[in-house]
C-alpha cells in the first residue's frame, strides 16, 4: 500500500465527508447547486453559469483562491445567487438600505403631555368614544322597553365619563387576567373580590354595558356586510389603526405578524388554528416595530380574499401570504426600511415585491422540504 499516491488518501476522506453532508443537505441540492458545481443545475446552460461563477468570483474578491470563493455561494434554478454566510457589517451601509424617507411625522409636539392617560386619549380620541356612546345608548333605549320599571338605574344613559370608567375595568380585568372569569367572583363582597370593580359601578350595570356596547349604526349594517364582514367594528377599528400611524414613527426595522385572540362564541370569523394554545379565536395580522413592537397596521382576518382588500388586480394575483405583507406594509413603502416576518410569509415572489418597493426583507424558511425550495432558501441573502 505504500505504491499508492498519497492524494488517493484525501480523494476518500473527501468522498466520505460529502456522504455525511448529504443527509442533512439532500433536499438542497435537488433545487440549489454550489459553484464548485455549476453545470448540476439542470434548467441552466452551463456555460452561462460557469461564466456567472467567474464574474462572481472577480467581482467578490480578486484576491483570493478560487477553491476557497466557490463555496461562498449557492446558484439555484430560478438564476438567484445565494450567499452561505451572512454579509459583511464592516463596510459602507448600501443606498438601499438608508431611510430616506419617512413614512409620517408624530402628532406629539414637545409640550404634549405624555402621561399614559393623555396618549390613550389620543388613542381612542373623542369622536371614537362618542360614536360608542350614541350606538350604546340607542342600544340601551330598545332594551330597557322590554321591562315594566324601564327607569331603573341599571338602565339609564351612558356619558362618556361612565364609558371610559367602563373602558378601564375592562383593561384591569385584563391585567388581572380575569378576562373569561365570572364577573360575580370580581364583584364579591367577601373579600375576594376586587374593590375597584364595586366602587365604579355595580355587576348588574357592568353586565347591562357589556350586553348593549355598540359600535356602528345598526340599521345601515346589513347593507355595509355585503362589501365588509367586520361591519359592525371597521369604523372603529379603522379609525385606531389611523390614529397609530399618526401618532409614531417607525425606526428602520418592522415585523409582521399574527396572533390568534382567542374566542369560542358563535361567530363566523372564528379561525382555528390547532398550534395555538388557544386553538379557536378571531386572528389578527399585524405590522409593529422591531425595538418596541408599537401597533402600526393591522386587519382582522374575515375568510377568504380578505388579505387581498385595498390591493390591486395585479397584486391579487400573489400568494396569500405575499397580499398580506403588501396590504401591511403600504404605508411604509418606498422609505427603504427592513421587513422581517416568519415561514409562512417568506418566498422569492415576496422578496421581488418588496424590492421593488424600495424595502428590504429578512424571513426564516423550512428547509425540510422540499417543495419550499422552488421558491424560498434556507440561507441568508446578501442584500
Amino acid at each position: 500500500m505504500d505504491h499508492l499516491d498519497p492524494s488517493f488518501e484525501d480523494e476518500i476522506t473527501s468522498l466520505l465527508l460529502a456522504l455525511d453532508q448529504s443527509d442533512d443537505e439532500g433536499d438542497i441540492e435537488n433545487c440549489l447547486v454550489s459553484e464548485a458545481d455549476p453545470t448540476n443545475c439542470h434548467d441552466s446552460d452551463s456555460g452561462e453559469e460557469v461564466n456567472d461563477l467567474e464574474d462572481a468570483v472577480d467581482s467578490d474578491n480578486s484576491d483570493a483562491p478560487l477553491s476557497e470563493l466557490r463555496t461562498n455561494y449557492y446558484y439555484g434554478k430560478n438564476r438567484y445567487k445565494w450567499t452561505k454566510t451572512p454579509p459583511s457589517t464592516r463596510v459602507r451601509i448600501s443606498q438601499h438600505n438608508i431611510i430616506s424617507v419617512r413614512t409620517s411625522s408624530s402628532n406629539l409636539s414637545a409640550d404634549c403631555e405624555k402621561d399614559p392617560f393623555s396618549i390613550w386619549n389620543k388613542l381612542f380620541d373623542d369622536e371614537m368614544l362618542h360614536q360608542i356612546l350614541t350606538w350604546t345608548n340607542a342600544k340601551i333605549y330598545i332594551y330597557k322597553t322590554k321591562f315594566a320599571r324601564s327607569n331603573r338605574p341599571e338602565l339609564n344613559d351612558l356619558d362618556l365619563v361612565e364609558l371610559k370608567a367602563f373602558i378601564g375595568l375592562l383593561f384591569y380585568s385584563a391585567v388581572l387576567k380575569s378576562n373569561h372569569e365570572d364577573t360575580s367572583y370580581l364583584f364579591a363582597l367577601d373579600g375576594t373580590g376586587c374593590e375597584i370593580f364595586r366602587c365604579t359601578m355595580s355587576e348588574t350595570r357592568f353586565l347591562i354595558l357589556l350586553l348593549c356596547l355598540r359600535f356602528d349604526d345598526p340599521n345601515e349594517r346589513d347593507e355595509k356586510k355585503k362589501t365588509d364582514k367586520l361591519a359592525a367594528i371597521s369604523p372603529i377599528f379603522n379609525k385606531f389603526v389611523s390614529n397609530s400611524q399618526q401618532l409614531y414613527e417607525l425606526s428602520e426595522c418592522v415585523t409582521v405578524d399574527e396572533m390568534l385572540v382567542k374566542f369560542r362564541g358563535r361567530s363566523h370569523l372564528i379561525s382555528y388554528m390547532p398550534k395555538k394554545p388557544g386553538k379557536y379565536g378571531l386572528v389578527i395580522r399585524a405590522l409593529c416595530d422591531a425595538k418596541n413592537f408599537y401597533f402600526y397596521n393591522g386587519y382582522v382576518y374575515s375568510g377568504k380574499d380578505s388579505d387581498g382588500i385595498g390591493l390591486t388586480v395585479e397584486e391579487k394575483k400573489f400568494l396569500v401570504p405575499t397580499q398580506c405583507v403588501l396590504r401591511l406594509t403600504k404605508p411604509i413603502q418606498r422609505s427603504n426600511r427592513n421587513v422581517t416576518a416568519d415561514n409562512w410569509f417568506s418566498s422569492i415572489e415576496l422578496v421581488d415585491e418588496l424590492a421593488k418597493r424600495k424595502l428590504t426583507y429578512v424571513g426564516t424558511v423550512k428547509k425540510i422540504k422540499e417543495r419550499y425550495l422552488s421558491n424560498f432558501s434556507q440561507i441568508s441573502v446578501e442584500k
